[in-house]
């Protein structure tokens, strides 16, 4: 895929890549966010990036793209490989499951869920 990143557009690899960490992997990992918040680092991560579009002149969250920068790509990788860490796993579940964590993490701005639900 030949799209790069801007101040309309960002890729994460994963929704939920901080579900599966151990406490050890915690404590070692370099990120900011895995130290603060554990394995719901991920979560917030793909929250926090939704509501600075949301914030601003809009954008979109592409998720599950596997940033290749080496190569000058990007590559499409599915959610499916994400569904392990849902109880529905389906599309559905996990649109939900985001939508709830962008609900958990800024539910005291009303502003959000009346854009969310429109």
């Amino acid at each position: 895929m030949e799209v790069v990143e801007d101040i309309h557009l960002d890729f994460k690899q994963s929704s939920f890549w901080s579900n599966g960490m151990g406490r050890e992997e915690v404590e070692s990992s370099k990120s900011k966010e895995v130290h603060e918040l554990g394995t719901k680092a991920s979560v917030f991560l793909i929250a926090r990036a939704t509501a600075s579009f949301m914030d601003t002149e809009g954008g979109q969250v592409i998720v599950n793209v596997a940033e290749l920068t080496d190569e000058g790509m990007n590559e499409l990788r599915g959610i499916e490989g994400e569904f392990k860490f849902l109880k529905d796993r389906s599309i559905d579940g996990y649109k939900r499951r985001t939508l709830e964590t962008v609900f958990d993490n800024f539910s005291g701005q009303p502003w959000l869920i009346r854009y969310m639900i429109s």
